[in-house]
């Protein structure tokens, strides 16, 4: 049950990258908390990527909007909006390729082609669903839809006892980089009693480079 202040947090971590290119990022949340069934550093994953797609695809100074709406009882709808060249109706079938990037590998704008197709995976694997629309010379837009869920109760120990995640004195940020996501499940397991210890993942190295650039972590 993952709240939607996830997308804040996860906006936070593109600023650096959006400053970089000239790109403001705006914000349309719901006033009240918004949850949906979700793995949480999954659905971070998820939003990271369209975000850092959506800025590197972009005009200069263009703009980024990130709005969640309720398609329909039950469901939740987080859009990912750009200014970008937008894509051609014949290559929409071809982005959730491995390896094609439509052209993209003549251009300065690193990738490897591989950034939403695992996208596209973790979404089916949380049972939602990538959709994208696109305008040639107006922008994209990518949404992930999911199940809406209910407000959780306060989580639990292996004890039974309620289980206070909070920031301790001195905290460690580690930054794992990794595309198997049996070795991530893993390594969230292995870390998820040691709340002094602040786990960053990405499945893809430029993102990595990003995410390292921003929080200096002490590990990676």
């Amino acid at each position: 049950h993952t709240r939607l202040r996830t997308v804040t947090g996860v906006q936070t971590c593109a600023l650096p990258i959006s400053e970089k290119h000239q790109i403001t990022v705006r914000m349309e949340l719901p006033s009240d908390a918004w949850h949906v069934q979700a793995d949480n550093q999954r659905l971070k994953q998820v939003l990271l990527n369209l975000l850092s797609n959506a800025i590197k695809y972009n005009r200069e100074f263009g703009r980024v909007t990130v709005a969640c709406t309720a398609p329909s009882e039950g469901r939740l709808l987080i859009s990912v909006i750009d200014t970008g060249a937008g894509i051609a109706a014949d290559n929409l079938g071809q982005l959730f390729e491995p390896f094609n990037r439509l052209g993209a590998e003549q251009t300065s704008i690193e990738g490897s082609g591989l950034g939403l197709v695992l996208t596209k995976r973790l979404v089916d694997l949380m049972e939602g669903r990538l959709t994208v629309s696109s305008e040639v010379g107006q922008g994209s837009t990518f949404a992930v839809e999911l199940p809406r869920a209910e407000p959780p109760v306060s989580r639990k120990s292996h004890h039974g006892e309620v289980k206070l995640v909070q920031a301790a004195a001195k905290a460690r940020t580690v930054l794992y980089i990794e595309d198997n996501l049996a070795n991530v499940s893993l390594v969230e397991d292995i870390l998820e009693d040691r709340p002094e210890i602040h786990l960053l993942t990405a499945q893809q190295g430029g993102l990595g480079l990003d995410l390292a650039r921003q929080h200096h972590p002490d590990l990676i």
